[in-house]
């Protein structure tokens, strides 16, 4: 009898434990936790691939953390399914994901509603990170707004914040805002438009009528200097303007280095011009 009893002990107890394991895998399984910074250590070897996510979302051209969550910002139109593994489907979105763990980042969520399609900031090549006094850095993500970390928030889902409270243009932030406060026009995009001067212009006096749908100069004094998207879109108040192509033939992108503003070409191979 007592090997019985035994027997009958053990069983009991194992019944009890799986059921308890699964009562505690079901309830942690609901539980969000907070994202928190990785352990500050070796992750292997040099060149070893440590994790790898989100093949699916497209060519990624910015990846930026904000705290210790990452956000993937991929491009368009060069994005799409070609390549991608069977079963697995393209997502224009952008996304945040925690890095708690260097080894497994795990998706928060995207940042990309159904309509608006992909942020791609910066001409989908950069982004910028600027210091609110409150708020501390935010990251500037275009369509779904600014983005912030807060440590104190229960869930890595609380903890990304969305800020819109300062509306962006289609573009107000350039390759030149990543060395300056002011907005320089590039003489490089899609479609490329050489007409219009190009003109300094100060993004931090913003009128009060300018909104993210844009700010009007047309019927202005610039109406007829600054090409039309230049005219229609708010990019800043113009501080000053010249014939930069006429006089240089020089495209490309603008670059600050203190006082010089530095204009070098993209592929075009035109020169610089300082």
């Amino acid at each position: 009898m007592k090997n019985l009893v035994v027997k009958k002990t053990s069983a009991v107890k194992a019944t009890l434990s799986a059921t308890l394991y699964a009562a505690l895998l079901s309830a942690t399984s609901m539980v969000c936790f907070a994202a928190d910074y990785p352990e500050n250590k070796d992750y292997g070897n040099k060149g070893d691939f440590v994790a790898k996510r989100g093949s699916e979302y497209g060519r990624t051209t910015n990846l930026m953390t904000i705290g210790p969550i990452l956000i993937n910002q991929p491009e368009a139109p060069g994005s799409n399914s070609v390549g991608l593994p069977d079963g697995v489907t393209y997502k224009a979105e952008e996304t945040a994901w925690d890095l708690s763990d260097l080894t497994n980042p795990t998706l928060i969520r995207s940042l990309t509603c159904d309509t608006c399609g992909l942020g791609q900031p910066i001409a989908a090549h950069a982004t910028v990170v600027r210091f609110h006094k409150e708020k501390g850095p935010l990251l500037y993500a275009r369509g779904p707004g600014e983005l912030s970390y807060n440590p104190l928030a229960d869930t890595s889902n609380d903890q990304l914040e969305v800020d819109t409270s300062w509306p962006f243009a289609s573009e107000p932030l350039g390759y030149s805002n990543l060395t300056s406060p002011y907005f320089v026009r590039p003489y490089w995009e899609y479609g490329f438009d050489p007409s219009g001067q190009m003109a300094i212009r100060d993004l931090a006096n913003r009128p009060e009528t300018a909104t993210g749908t844009g700010y009007s100069l047309v019927g202005t004094k610039w109406d007829g200097i600054l090409n039309e998207n230049a005219l229609v879109t708010w990019l800043g108040t113009p501080l000053t303007h010249w014939n930069h192509l006429p006089l240089t033939g020089v495209t490309g992108f603008s670059s600050w280095f203190g006082n010089l503003l530095v204009v070098a070409s993209d592929q075009r191979s035109t020169g610089i011009a300082i």
